[in-house]
């Protein structure tokens, strides 16, 4: 990684931008394959995960226990690794039951708590996503997400997720292979599963906000000094999250290791990803980040609207000037 420091003064930071208003919301489209139901259809505990080959479920009743175990293989169709876990039990809900479904005035399925722990592509560790609710049914009244079934409320995660909120509704690409209790998960992704979708609306604790853009000599790109394509500048922007090696919150960022950030972390302009070279805490300060990029070599001159995301949660646009 090709990384130089200088410090930034408190002016620089101070520099005014236009900015864009935006929705707080983001949305994240998460695949999931390889997804097998493991059914609770056992009472002998000493039978679990002990069966190597591909089982058959028992038939189950309502209120029966289950586990979803699924990789995550996309996020916003990028590829990106990581779990989906579930934990679920069966309730039945309808007003007109029947087989030993449960009356009700709602029409649900089984009440999970659910767990999306998620990792860059080369499986670095991002961050977790927490929600629980019910899966079947309509979706949240004001989601107009087309295609997608259950209600489920965002209601916490961690790193790069930390504080967030927001829901998430199911949709079905395969149905998840459904196995017995009995069988071993070690051969999982031997044996296969089905495909499934997520699409979580998401508010953040903070999204990321650029403070300044900057020459390489760290002087500010203004009208009367605009930036140039192929020119590499850079952003001072706040609210990128975690790092490695982590700080305490408060505590300033260290020159000696440069704490990266750990989430992925994309420059946008004009709504096109840009190529990126550095994305760090600014040493000497407690929340302000460098993100290093080049500006693209066919972007046409005038002024464009640039953004930075950070864990798939996508800042405000400002203006920047450009020759």
């Amino acid at each position: 990684m090709n990384v130089w420091i200088r410090v930034i003064s408190a002016g620089l930071l101070g520099l005014n931008l236009c900015l864009a208003q935006g929705s707080q919301i983001s949305v994240l489209q998460i695949g999931i394959e390889k997804v097998v139901l493991y059914i609770n259809d056992v009472t002998d505990f000493t039978k679990l995960a002990t069966d190597p080959a591909v089982t058959t479920r028992q038939a189950s009743r309502n209120f029966n226990l289950s586990q979803f175990i699924g990789d995550i293989v996309t996020v916003n169709g990028k590829p990106a690794r990581g779990t989906w876990t579930t934990k679920a039990r069966a309730w039945g809900l309808s007003p007109n039951p029947t087989g030993g479904q449960a009356i009700a005035d709602t029409t649900r399925g089984w009440v999970e708590d659910i767990v999306w722990e998620l990792q860059q592509s080369d499986g670095s560790a991002v961050g977790s996503i927490m929600a629980s609710g019910f899966r079947q049914g309509p979706m949240p009244p004001g989601n107009t997400l087309a295609g997608g079934t259950s209600s489920f409320a965002i209601t916490g995660g961690t790193g790069a997720f930390l504080g967030v909120r927001g829901q998430a509704v199911f949709s079905a690409t395969v149905a998840a292979r459904a196995a017995s209790v009995t069988e071993d998960p070690t051969y999982r992704r031997v044996h296969g599963g089905g495909t499934v979708q997520f699409v979580l609306q998401l508010i953040p604790l903070a999204r990321p906000e650029v403070r300044s853009i900057l020459h390489a000599d760290l002087t500010p790109v203004t009208v009367s000094s605009p930036a140039r394509a192929g020119e590499i500048l850079i952003l001072a922007v706040t609210n990128l999250g975690p790092t490695s090696p982590g700080v305490d919150p408060g505590t300033p960022f260290a020159q000696n290791p440069l704490a990266i950030a750990i989430s992925p972390v994309a420059v946008i302009i004009n709504g096109q990803s840009v190529e990126t070279v550095n994305q760090l805490g600014w040493p000497g300060t407690t929340d302000v980040y460098r993100v290093d990029f080049r500006v693209p070599t066919g972007i046409s001159p005038g002024t464009s609207k640039l953004m930075v995301s950070a864990a798939w949660f996508v800042g405000p646009a400002v203006e920047i000037p450009v020759r």
